[in-house]
């Protein structure tokens, strides 16, 4: 029998179901990296350092497809202030 934590509970998880949402979380986070790097190209890879106060190593790890950096995302803050910027471009 599998289990997860899910706020503080354990959850009984088929086996089949862990491997979809495996698949599942994998396309999310290969869409999520794929925005990011086109919106941070959009904006410019010098101006989104000066708009989110982060540098461009930082940056392109938000958008590796790396297994190091799998779990790492841009904040939303971030990306809405990157977002505004585009659009007002």
């Amino acid at each position: 029998m599998h289990t997860k934590a899910l706020m503080g509970k354990r959850e009984w998880v088929s086996p089949r179901r862990g491997k979809r949402m495996g698949r599942v979380m994998s396309a999310v986070s290969g869409y999520l990296k794929k925005h990011t790097e086109a919106l941070v190209k959009a904006v410019g890879i010098e101006q989104a350092c000066k708009l989110t106060g982060k540098s461009k190593a930082t940056l392109g790890r938000y958008y590796s497809e790396h297994a190091e950096h799998a779990e790492r995302f841009m904040p939303i803050d971030a990306v809405a202030m990157l977002e505004e910027r585009a659009a007002s471009q």
